[in-house]
């Protein structure tokens, strides 16, 4: 039971569970939410995807940041926003 095949829509329901027996990464968390789920994510354009169209999601050029989630901030290590703005 080390790994799942599970779709879009079960995904979403384990990743919105709290507490429950599941451990999700921080950043895999804040990358299911801004590009796999959802209408414009990666599951609902993987046809145009695997036919090799352009989609979306052919960006090269781009260099995405973020800071944890605020349910990783605090602490004992005191996590907080350390990306700042882009000068």
């Amino acid at each position: 039971d080390d790994v799942w095949w599970i779709g879009p829509e079960r995904l979403a329901e384990e990743l919105a569970k709290e507490g429950g027996p599941l451990l999700w990464s921080p950043w895999f968390r804040l990358i299911a939410r801004r590009w796999l789920l959802g209408e414009k994510g990666w599951w609902a354009e993987r046809k145009k995807i695997c036919a090799g169209e352009a989609h979306r999601h052919d960006d090269w050029n781009s260099v995405h940041r973020f800071d944890p989630p605020k349910e990783h901030m605090g602490g004992g290590g005191r996590a907080g926003s350390w990306l700042g703005e882009i000068a």
